[in-house]
């Protein structure tokens, strides 16, 4: 595959936090420079149209700003910024980033420039000028573009089944584009193989990227099993609502280049059922399950999540009744975040196995075994918001051996209602808050 025109140019993987991007660092006026050795002074207006793609320390999910006008030099200009966190103004992005007020107190990280010709230096990359409907291309080793079969991607979708029953999709490879089964009910994807489904996109507001996905399902009675989705810089698999939709024995993998709040699953729905899937190489998660009722994560073998970003999980959830959801049985590790993440900063360093995050109720989290992670589980709350208090939750036979505690929650007493934590072997502590009974530490 060729790689679009960027700057500092693409090496390696895009999931490994040294080659995702080059070193920058953000002022807390919006504008932005590379830390290379060697610094550019570049032209005035040099990139203004581009898009600048940021992840920096302390921000959990990827920025991104629409270059505008700037003066000749090292530093560059933002016209705007990635909204929603605050709203839609850059001097409250700053805010956000630079302020102990929204716990954003630097601005260095990995980032890159894209969409725009001038970053087109390097065989391989290519450009296209949406305007004038041309494509710029600069092919590898010195070979002649006329004599060289070249495809591009000419769809979204390979298929849109809507308010439909009882189709199958089967054995079948689909490359460069994904499928849409909305409103239906009683359909079956088995043995299909999706592959770079999902180009690199520009999102102005931090909503945009959801439904960025490879598989979208709702309805009921839906099944995915026994498919291959990987290499995507949105989510794998989404299912966005119904009853009984699952997705079986699949292997998920390499997704969410962007780092922001794609996954290799995201599921929502009652009695959605996620069992014996391997999900592997997310940016981020590897299971958003927000929305998810009356369901069971199971039999999962769930790992290397949290490449890129930070604060989150391999199982992640936020202020969600999961109205006794199960998460059991299953092998989460090797959740390791940013260097940032690992760094002794204490508010923002969560890359958790588990994560119940901002007042969760009524998941049942019991014999899964959890490893290499800052955290084992997580009850998180909002402080200050009564109607998003943790209750319910059971943590219960659970193997956690973590970097740091093995089930933590916020010393908010008024925030916990009824949850326990029982019969757990641990290296690490179980936290305060939290009605504890026959747990083995630091065992």
């Amino acid at each position: 595959l060729m790689t679009e025109a960027r700057y500092p140019n693409h090496e390696g993987d895009i999931l490994n936090w040294e080659q995702h991007g080059g070193d920058v660092t953000i002022f807390p006026d919006g504008k932005f420079t590379f830390m290379t050795n060697a610094k550019k002074t570049w032209p005035e207006n040099y990139w203004k149209g581009g898009i600048f793609h940021a992840i920096v320390e302390r921000k959990f999910a990827a920025v991104q700003g629409s270059v505008g006008s700037h003066s000749t030099g090292e530093v560059v200009s933002c016209a705007e910024y990635t909204t929603g966190w605050k709203n839609s103004t850059t001097a409250s992005f700053v805010k956000h980033l630079f302020t102990k007020e929204g716990t954003q107190v630097t601005g260095i990280g990995k980032g890159f420039i894209t969409h725009h010709l001038n970053a087109l230096d390097a065989a391989g990359e290519w450009f296209w000028d949406k305007n004038s409907n041309t494509l710029y291309f600069q092919p590898p080793d010195n070979m002649n573009p006329a004599n060289m079969l070249m495809e591009a991607k000419s769809r979204k979708l390979a298929f849109t089944i809507r308010n439909t029953k009882n189709v199958r999709i089967e054995n079948i490879s689909v490359h460069g584009a994904g499928i849409e089964i909305i409103q239906s009910d009683h359909c079956i994807i088995e043995n299909v193989r999706f592959t770079h489904t999902l180009p690199f996109y520009y999102y102005a507001h931090q909503d945009e990227y959801n439904g960025k996905t490879t598989v979208d399902i709702s309805g009921n009675n839906n099944t995915i099993k026994n498919c291959y989705i990987a290499h995507t810089w949105g989510t794998g698999a989404m299912i966005r609502d119904g009853h009984k939709n699952t997705i079986e024995n699949c292997l998920i993998e390499d997704v969410n280049w962007m780092g922001t709040y794609n996954a290799c699953l995201k599921v929502s729905g009652t009695n959605t059922q996620i069992v014996r899937n391997t999900l592997r190489r997310s940016g981020r998660f590897l299971i958003e399950g927000i929305g998810i009722r009356k369901g069971k994560i199971a039999y999962n073998d769930m790992y290397d999540g949290m490449l890129i970003g930070q604060d989150g999980g391999g199982y992640y959830t936020h202020v969600t009744d999961g109205q006794q959801t199960e998460i059991s049985f299953n092998w989460i590790h090797d959740i390791m975040g940013t260097p940032f993440e690992r760094s002794e900063v204490k508010d923002h360093n969560l890359s958790i196995g588990i994560y119940l995050d901002g007042g969760c109720k009524n998941y049942y989290v019991h014999h899964n075994v959890i490893w290499n992670t800052k955290y084992g589980i997580m009850l998180n709350v909002t402080p200050g918001d009564k109607t998003k208090v943790a209750s319910g939750n059971r943590i219960d036979y659970n193997t956690i051996v973590a970097r740091d505690v093995a089930v933590l929650s916020k010393e908010l007493p008024d925030m916990y209602i009824n949850n326990s934590a029982r019969h757990n072997l641990g290296n690490r502590k179980v936290a305060a808050l939290i009605q504890k009974d026959s747990n083995i530490v630091d065992a």
